[in-house]
């Protein structure tokens, strides 16, 4: 199946200044200092999926967040402002006001999403006429979700707690009601981590900003080049935890305790151990 008129497909990048690790890095400029910043990097890759798509920026109604709105209007980008913590939200409002069937979810810190990568889920949801779909095993960053809009609205009776608010997708993975598909690419990649959100991130995500616009390389062609003759710099950030939308807290906890042990940080890592018994308990 193809993607037509009538399949109406929402491009929905949610994006903020606020940051608590790396504040205002969605208008930070990739490579640094005369590139795009990051979001219209993620903005033009998306063009290449032509028209039957459009592009939306999903930001807050924050003070912070007018500077999106304006740099949007000034690239002629449709920008919404919502909810700050009730994310769900931002998208469901954009799903009724745009008329989108569908919409794949990017958020504003992950420069190397590919435009490829999006169109081969997008198609597979279509075809699969699933409620939901994802890629997995793909570098952290890069992996795609689409939901159609009716589900997504559906799961907002289905709310439990300001997670599900915050994290978009976490009922509608979690309720067996929906029908899900899903994507499984070589997992060799699935250890790197292709997002920025530190510091350190923002540094890689330079060199390969740089390697990819002088490669001409994108997606799965751009992984195999940095697997290939630079493996050793994609190890750099593997450290990093990640504040993943994709688990419950309790495996957030599991993935920090992890984290402390390996670096013999051993009293902490009990502590949030005891953390996850008052979670179940809770």
């Amino acid at each position: 199946m193809e993607v037509g008129p009538l399949n109406k497909i929402g491009l929905v990048i949610q994006a903020r200044m606020g940051s608590s690790r790396l504040p205002d890095k969605v208008l930070l400029p990739l490579p640094f200092i005369n590139g795009k910043p990051i979001l219209f990097r993620i903005t033009d890759e998306l063009q290449h999926l032509g028209s039957n798509y459009r592009i939306v920026v999903a930001t807050t109604t924050n003070k912070s967040d007018d500077i999106i709105e304006e740099t949007c209007k000034s690239k002629k980008i449709l920008c919404y402002r919502g909810s700050e913590n009730n994310v769900l939200s931002r998208y469901t409002e954009i799903a009724k006001k745009y008329d989108f069937e569908h919409m794949v979810r990017l958020t504003a810190d992950n420069p190397f999403i590919c435009s490829l990568q999006i169109k081969k889920v997008v198609l597979h949801h279509l075809n699969m006429d699933s409620d939901y779909t994802s890629s997995k095993s793909l570098p952290i960053g890069m992996n795609v979700e689409i939901v159609r809009s009716a589900s997504l609205i559906k799961s907002e009776s289905l709310i439990k707690n300001a997670f599900d608010k915050e994290h978009v997708t976490t009922c509608i993975r979690r309720e067996n009601i929906f029908k899900k598909s899903i994507i499984t690419y070589d997992d060799k990649f699935e250890k790197y981590r292709l997002t920025v959100d530190t510091s350190n991130d923002f540094l890689l995500a330079n060199f390969i900003a740089s390697i990819s616009d002088n490669s001409d390389k994108r997606g799965l062609d751009l992984l195999h080049l940095l697997n290939k003759k630079y493996s050793w710099i994609l190890n750099s950030n593997e450290n990093i935890p990640q504040k993943n939308s994709q688990t419950i807290p309790v495996e957030e906890i599991k993935g920090a305790i992890k984290f402390l042990k390996d670096y013999c940080y051993n009293h902490s890592a009990k502590i949030l151990n005891n953390a996850i018994q008052d979670f179940k308990e809770g």
